[in-house]
């Protein structure tokens, strides 16, 4: 085998392996998130049972659920150029219907993380209870603007730009 065609099953197998290393760090990276969540503080878990709004904190889990669903996004991403710019044979056209369904994966991902984290904004306070805003927009809305825009740069780096053949 020359070393061009040995050069191009590395790049199909590396195109291939990308996915699934980012999908093994997202992974690790969950399993790391409920880990740290095992030991925040839970403003309902007070002496008198009652809501302590000074307990409320930021879960270092937010971020690394982001981390993890940003390892597999541009990990596909990466994956899906590499597949592009392979040469034709069966082991490319499977990459590139690999990569193809990890990026779109990765943005199914991305968006029901978005919507749990819009989600858990709403009403677990009672009402009449001051809230600690600034732990809400570190909590809450940066990690949603984060998770915004790691999807529209999978987006732009995967699907606009590319000449694709016309039968895809």
């Amino acid at each position: 085998m020359s070393t061009k065609t040995a050069d191009r099953f590395a790049k199909d197998r590396l195109a291939i392996a990308l996915p699934l290393l980012g999908l093994s760090v997202m992974w690790v990276a969950f399993l790391l998130a409920q880990y740290t969540d095992l030991f925040a503080t839970d403003p309902w878990k007070t002496p008198t049972g009652v809501y302590d709004a000074s307990l409320e904190t930021v879960h270092p889990s937010t971020y690394i659920f982001l981390v993890g669903i940003a390892a597999v996004g541009i990990s596909s991403v990466w994956a899906k150029g590499l597949a592009a710019s392979a040469q034709e044979s069966n082991l490319a056209k499977a990459a590139k219907g690999f990569t193809i369904i990890a990026v779109i994966a990765s943005l199914i991902i991305g968006v029901i993380y978005g919507f749990a984290q819009f989600g858990n904004a709403f009403g677990y306070a009672p009402e009449g209870v001051q809230r600690n805003e600034l732990v809400r927009v570190f909590g809450v809305y940066v990690p949603i603007l984060l998770d915004a825009a790691l999807l529209v740069f999978i987006i732009l780096k995967a699907f606009v730009g590319h000449k694709e053949e016309e039968n895809e």
